[in-house]
């Protein structure tokens, strides 16, 4: 009888060994292509194009919509302490979207490209808020409650302000947003 158990028991550990091995290898084992993908977002602006990072400066506008153009697919990044905004992140440059906000919320904010800083990072900060009408467009809203958009007067130039307070025609502040891996 002791013979057996002890011999069920060495089996026992032994299988216990490997199977604990198996899984150590196979938790360690790279993910694959798929599990791995990251999703990018493309903001297309409902009165012109897309939005857009520059590969050569810190400048960011609007350009003619390209599937396939990687300065115009951005990631959300998590920022540290933040759970409801996100640092976006652009594919090309690997730098976030920023901007600040005057004293005036009637005048129109920059907005550019910077080194992502998931620290200090409140004129990084971003979220998309879906409009109610069930469709993917909605409005790009900073840290400062503010807005990104395009502009009538300034073809290709991207700004951010109050949309509430500045007469501007609310299309020129709505984004559909769609995804990519």
């Amino acid at each position: 009888m002791k013979t057996r158990s002890g011999t069920c028991g060495r089996v026992g550990r032994g299988a216990l060994l490997a199977a604990l091995s198996g899984t150590l290898l196979w938790t360690s084992a790279p993910l694959s292509q798929a599990q791995a993908a990251t999703t990018y977002w493309r903001f297309d602006n409902a009165m012109s194009g897309c939005l857009t990072a520059s590969t050569s400066s810190n400048a960011v506008f609007e350009g003619p919509c390209r599937s396939t153009d990687s300065a115009q697919q951005w990631r959300w990044a998590y920022a540290n302490g933040e759970y409801r905004l996100k640092l976006l992140v652009n594919r090309a440059t690997n730098k976030c979207l920023a901007t600040y906000a005057k004293p005036d919320p009637y005048k129109a904010n920059a907005v550019w490209q910077t080194s992502c800083n998931s620290i200090y990072n409140e004129g990084q900060l971003w979220r998309f808020d879906y409009r109610t009408d069930g469709t993917n467009n909605g409005y790009l809203e900073s840290s400062w409650y503010t807005q990104a958009r395009t502009s009538p007067g300034n073809p290709g130039a991207v700004y951010n302000d109050d949309k509430t307070r500045t007469g501007i025609s609310s299309w020129y502040y709505t984004w559909s947003a769609s995804t990519s891996s």
